[in-house]
């Protein structure tokens, strides 16, 4: 991973008070991901076994009702995390991702 990488993990939020090394450590057990603008990130229901932070690009958070009508509850930048609380604490996603642009993404997953 680069450097590029820990210093986006440095100014996360989530990340505040980690060190160098506790970041090089999450860097290396996590993988980057690419996505095209509009492709899926993760379906709001599905199990949440990972959260990400954008290293490029913008993420939407969509949240579909029951009658199939989509609300858009966040769009994410680069540099910022996102899905912490699902995959930390609540199991399941409860809305879907989405690549507003094309984006790179650290997938950092909960069971590190």
């Amino acid at each position: 991973m680069t450097t590029d990488i820990i210093e986006k993990l440095q100014r996360a939020t989530f990340f505040n008070g980690l060190d160098k090394t506790q970041l090089e450590k999450i860097c290396n057990k996590s993988k980057i991901l690419s996505f095209n603008t509009d492709e899926l990130i993760f379906c709001q229901g599905n199990d949440a076994a990972a959260f990400f932070l954008i290293i490029r690009g913008w993420v939407s958070i969509i949240k579909e009702n029951n009658n199939a009508e989509q609300s858009v509850l966040h769009v994410f930048k680069d540099g910022e995390s996102f899905a912490e609380p699902a995959a930390l604490v609540m199991g399941r996603y409860p809305a879907s991702a989405y690549a507003a642009s094309p984006c790179e993404l650290l997938e950092i997953k909960s069971s590190f």
